[in-house]
Parts: structure tokens; sequence; C-alpha cells
């Protein structure tokens, strides 16, 4: 049976000093998470400015992991010293545990997450990230046609949280939505591609 645990963590900053410094850790954070216990994935992510924009959101980053246990992502959370250093900086913190249901496409070419064997589609939370890698030739023409593929989801009444995050302005980008699940995952997964990773709220 799978125990594998994704986190995902936010993370705002109120001054510039702070904005800065979280720039900053998107290069240097790397050393630290390399030698985590039980760490196997992450990603450090940047956001962008609301309704999907390509425009940073200075104030805003995200730390994705996959864990191979619970045991080991609490213990990261409670004595890790780059956690105190997040949070010393950062005027608020929000993580949210996860548990795979259905994953498809990869991801810097692995397929990091491990589906669970006994989620039920009865669980009333959905977290949805989608992600793409999008070639320079069709840069203009994704942003051009993101304000129509984003429509339905603002339009969702079951929406509870989204965010535009990435890897790199720009051409590596990706979006985290939390919802109340109230359509099947498959039809979800049909909308949004093969890039598609969906993930089940852990209860």
């Amino acid at each position: 049976m799978a125990t594998q645990i994704t986190t995902f963590t936010f993370f705002r900053y109120s001054s510039l000093k702070n904005k800065i410094w979280a720039f900053g850790m998107m290069q240097f954070a790397h050393r630290p998470l390399h030698n985590v216990e039980g760490l196997l994935f992450y990603k450090l992510l940047g956001s962008g400015k609301a309704e999907f924009n390509p425009r940073p959101d200075w104030s805003v980053y995200a730390l994705l992991q996959v864990w191979e246990n619970e045991a080991q992502a609490d213990k990261f959370f409670e004595v890790s010293a780059l956690m105190d250093k997040y949070r010393q900086r950062s005027s608020e913190q929000w993580t949210i545990y996860l548990k795979n249901k259905i994953a498809r496409g990869k991801w810097a070419g692995q397929q990091p997450f491990t589906p669970h064997d006994k989620l039920s589609d009865a669980i009333p939370y959905v977290a949805v990230i989608t992600r793409a890698t999008i070639k320079t030739k069709f840069i203009r023409t994704f942003w051009r046609n993101v304000p129509a593929s984003q429509k339905p989801l603002h339009d969702n009444a079951g929406l509870l949280f989204t965010k535009g995050i990435g890897e790199v302005p720009i051409s590596q980008m990706a979006t985290f939505s939390l919802k109340v699940s109230t359509v099947p995952i498959n039809r979800i997964l049909a909308r949004n591609g093969s890039s598609c990773i969906v993930i089940i709220e852990q209860l």
C-alpha cells in the first residue's frame, strides 16, 4: 500500500527585504533540500499575479515536496532549520498535505507521484496541479489563449483557491487549484490534457 505524501506550501512576504530574500532562496534553498531524509522530489516555485498572469507576483512563493511517508514530512516541518528561516521571513504560510489519486505526464523527466490505491472519489476536496513547458515559438499563442482557458475554472462555484505558479517565468508554468469535488476526476483530466496531475487532499 502506498504511503507517499505530497505537501504544497505557500509563503507570502510583505517587506521588500524579505521579497528579495525569497527570490534568492529560489537558488540557495536547493542545497539544504538535497539532503532531507525521506524527500523524494521537490520544486521551488515562484508565482504569477491573479488570473494566471505571466507577470511575477514577488510576494508569493511555493514549495512542492513529495515524501516517502507522512511522518517524514511532519519531521521536516517541525525541526528543519530551513523551514524556520522561511517562517521568520514570511508573513503568512500555508501547507496542505495531499495523497495522489491520478497523475499523467512527467515533471523534469520523471513521474514522482505514486497513486494511493484506497482513495475514494467521494472525498469532498480535490487539488489539481497542471504543469507544462511551453516551447519558445508557442509562447505568444499560449498566453493569448490563457483568459479563455481559465474562465471555466474561475466560474466554478466549488473553487476554493487557485494560484499560477512556475519554475521559470513565461515558459515553465503551472497552476495549483483546490476545489470542492463535484466533478468526476476523469472529466477534470479530459479538460486539462496530458500534463495534468490530480491529487486528492488527505483527510
